[in-house]
């Protein structure tokens, strides 16, 4: 799952060929994902970054183990240039996040 100012995005991610894909509003339905929102707003509490991903599993008993807390450095090589990369639209979302949030900072006054 990204977490990019405020937003989360979760992903399937294969452990073995690192491919990505979103997961779907009737996937997060279908498999009960919902908690991934919460468990990304309580780690952003804590880490205090603005963007980061982390690694989430679910066991056979349905309930989620955080493997990975904080990636801050995501690798946001393209998955149409990269099989292994961030699907293009999720990586495009991410970067218009960020920069609005950069455009954002720039405006506050010390």
């Amino acid at each position: 799952m990204f977490y990019v100012c405020g937003e989360i995005f979760p992903c399937w991610w294969d452990d073995i060929t690192h491919v990505y894909a979103e997961v779907t509003a009737g996937e997060s339905s279908s498999f009960s994902l919902s908690p991934l929102v919460s468990i990304g707003r309580v780690i952003s509490t804590v880490c205090r970054l603005d963007f980061f991903s982390t690694e989430i599993a679910m066991t056979p008993a349905g309930q989620f183990v955080t493997v990975d807390y904080v990636n801050e450095i995501c690798d946001m090589r393209l998955q149409s240039r990269h099989p292994d990369g961030v699907p293009d639209r999720l990586a495009l979302a991410i970067s218009g996040l960020l920069a609005e949030a950069a455009r954002g900072s720039g405006n506050r006054s010390s």
